[in-house]
């Protein structure tokens, strides 16, 4: 159980539609600060359905935010959302491998966006190397967006340990799939 009650979202589809739409357990916890949620909802939403940064970079680079930080919850909604972006279970296993300090078979981009996502959610920088391959791979617009991708997903796995939402039933199978190591924090 969540820090905080769950509100049923439903009950806010005169008043919030965009928040009443969402069926994740993390914005009924949310919801306690309409405006807030509407105000988060907003960017997620440009990032979504308004960037021109692929869908399956984009997921990818949220799946390793999730897996740095322990974040069951966002992990596996991210990969379950990954699957319809085009992530595969390759995929996955090949950012396991990279976040271990392996080598994959994924290509020079996302290898270096992977690389990306892991340093700014760990040490909260990017080091250069990286930083100038994907400015010429992406475009700075592309880039730009990309680091707004990691640093909102960031604040969204700060908030779901802050409440300590729960991850809904449905996602047993992706679990034992990809199992996440233990939270060491």
């Amino acid at each position: 159980m969540a820090r905080l009650p769950y509100i049923p979202l439903e009950d806010l589809a005169a008043t919030y539609p965009e928040i009443a739409a969402r069926k994740e357990d993390a914005f009924s916890v949310l919801a306690h600060s309409l405006e807030g949620t509407r105000a988060l909802l907003s960017l997620g939403q440009y990032m979504r359905n308004g960037s021109r940064l692929d869908a399956r970079l984009r997921e990818l680079a949220v799946i390793q935010v999730a897996f740095v930080t322990r974040s069951a919850y966002a992990f596996y909604h991210h990969v379950e959302t990954g699957f319809k972006a085009g992530v595969t279970e390759s995929d996955v296993d090949a950012l396991l491998a990279e976040a271990r300090g392996e080598r994959s078979a994924l290509g020079e981009i996302e290898r270096a966006l992977l690389g990306m996502a892991r340093q700014l959610t760990a040490d909260i920088r990017v080091d250069a190397a990286t930083f100038r391959f994907l400015e010429q791979s992406l475009g700075r617009e592309l880039l730009v967006d990309l680091a707004l991708v990691i640093g909102y997903y960031n604040n969204v796995v700060r908030m779901v340990a802050c409440f300590e939402v729960g991850l809904e039933p449905g996602y047993e199978e992706l679990a034992r799939r990809f199992p996440m190591p233990a939270a060491g924090r």
